[in-house]
């Protein structure tokens, strides 16, 4: 790939003005570039390349010797920069000779994958070209952002955690991919733009609505099996931050988490089963519920979905294994 220069002739018009630099570690096609700690790395379609400022006068950057990685990245619009001091970096949805569909975090010269089997797993099964990054902080918590048009769904990175999570919007119906397609801060303000209609927001941890649309809360557990021995549930407990209800409107009163569970894997649940999650004032309240049944690979989920502010704090599950 060529980094090519221009000039300006006496009648005012550009034109060629040769051949700058090549990013000559490997043959693939430059995607795209990002600046980082003063650093310039040319990523490819299989390799990336670091350069940087060694002031010369025909052209001032220069390749940085070792830096060359074979690893590039599948969708060039999934590069952001990422991350806060002392480890600014950047992440992108990597690609090199042996696949496609892992996310990567650069580590000084270095790559570091970030992503685990269970989201790679879940990316790798649709269209990954289209694939659009973003980064935002909230809360203290820096989020590296992953958008798949195509494939409806959005995956967020908690640099601050070290864990992923999907962030989707709820239709009253299904789940796709977040409304927010690009952000910036400005004025104290994470400010957000609506890929759907072109509006702009303002991200808030506060507002417990999606522009009045409903936020629909998921939390699901791993698979809990004991030897595929029989095991009784005797009950579940999950800890929220108590006395959350609001005064008026969804959500005054008792605030509900819904629980329901699979026996089979995911691929049937059981009724909902409701329970408050502790109205205003009530900061002694326990989302709890008793009598569960039994299974020998069971599921749980929790659901909230009224708008009031649902943090998840801990569970405790009372549960016997049988002796077959």
């Amino acid at each position: 790939t060529y980094v090519y220069g221009s000039s300006i002739d006496g009648t005012g018009l550009t034109s060629p003005a040769g051949v700058y630099g090549v990013k000559a570690g490997s043959g693939d096609l430059l995607q795209g570039l990002i600046v980082n700690n003063r650093l310039v790395y040319l990523i490819g379609s299989n390799s990336t390349e670091v350069w940087t400022n060694s002031g010369g006068s025909a052209f001032a950057f220069t390749l940085i010797p070792g830096t060359s990685t074979q690893t590039g990245t599948i969708a060039p619009n999934s590069v952001s920069g990422f991350g806060q001091p002392p480890d600014q970096s950047f992440c992108f949805l990597g690609q090199s000779d042996t696949g496609a569909g892992v996310v990567y975090k650069s580590i000084g010269f270095n790559l570091e994958r970030v992503s685990n089997h269970a989201v790679e797993n879940d990316i790798q099964g649709g269209v990954m070209t289209d694939a659009l990054a973003y980064s935002m902080q909230m809360n203290g918590h820096v989020w590296y952002v992953l958008v798949f048009p195509t494939q409806d769904k959005t995956w967020v990175y908690d640099d601050t955690t070290k864990q992923w999570h999907k962030w989707l919007y709820w239709d009253g119906v299904a789940y796709h991919r977040n409304r927010i397609q690009c952000t910036t801060f400005f004025q104290g303000q994470v400010i957000a733009g609506d890929y759907a209609n072109g509006n702009i927001y303002s991200v808030s941890a506060s507002v417990y609505a999606d522009a009045g649309q409903t936020i629909r809360r998921l939390r699901r557990a791993p698979h809990l099996v004991s030897d595929l021995k029989q095991v009784a549930y005797e009950s579940l407990q999950v800890q929220f931050q108590p006395g959350v209800g609001l005064s008026t409107g969804q959500g005054s009163g008792d605030p509900q988490a819904m629980l329901r569970w699979s026996d089979d894997g995911g691929f049937t649940w059981s009724n909902e089963h409701w329970t408050s999650i502790g109205a205003q004032g009530r900061y002694k309240n326990r989302a709890y519920w008793q009598r569960l049944g039994t299974a020998r690979d069971r599921v749980f989920e929790v659901v909230v979905s009224d708008p009031v502010y649902a943090v998840m704090v801990s569970a405790e599950l009372e549960a016997t294994a049988g002796a077959y």
